[in-house]
């Protein structure tokens, strides 16, 4: 059964959707709006993560809750941003469980390196970021950079402290090259 109508979806659970759902199901080719949560991300990549899904999402906008940094997690959030060409504002809620080993921050950081032209083709349509609760983790700090260098349509990078408290890495956010000339960071 098909809901033309449905454009907004969370799947905030431990319910396996896979890549394969994306493939099978008109359903969620009509979704504009969509709220995974890190367990959900995670269950997308209980399959091989797929370059391209057969199917184009008319995805508008991405959240991303608890996004517990991994490189099968960050994987499956590029294949989506990939195959959703109408996708204009992706928000993170909160990064959760970053820099707790060198080993796992090293795999992401060789990981992004090397996946240069997935991550450009993930950002190319992104016009605005928004990362919420943010800590100024070294993971973090290297997610933004990777976002401002790779996204040309990008206007606003919005972060939300998670505390009321001065985060000191403001100055080395507004020194991170943009390859839009239009993004503006705005620290709240």
């Amino acid at each position: 059964m098909v809901s033309p109508k449905l454009v907004n979806l969370s799947i905030l659970s431990s319910y396996t959707v896979t890549f394969e759902c994306f493939n099978v199901n008109p359903i969620l080719e009509r979704i504009k709006h969509l709220c995974l949560d890190g367990s959900s991300l995670k269950n997308l990549g209980s399959v091989p993560v797929p370059d391209m899904l057969d199917v184009s999402l008319n995805l508008q906008s991405l959240r991303i809750c608890d996004l517990k940094i991994s490189v099968k997690r960050i994987s499956c959030a590029l294949c989506l941003l990939r195959n959703s060409p109408n996708l204009v504002e992706l928000d993170i809620d909160e990064v959760v469980k970053v820099d707790e080993t060198i080993r796992h921050t090293d795999e992401l950081l060789d990981y992004l390196s090397e996946a240069v032209n997935e991550v450009i083709e993930a950002l190319r349509m992104i016009r605005t970021v928004r990362l919420r609760k943010f800590k100024g983790t070294t993971t973090e700090m290297y997610l933004i950079k990777v976002m401002l260098a790779h996204s040309p349509e990008l206007e606003r990078v919005i972060i939300e402290k998670r505390n009321a408290t001065y985060i000191p890495h403001l100055k080395e956010l507004l020194s991170y090259h943009r390859a839009s000339p239009n993004a503006e960071i705005k620290y709240t």
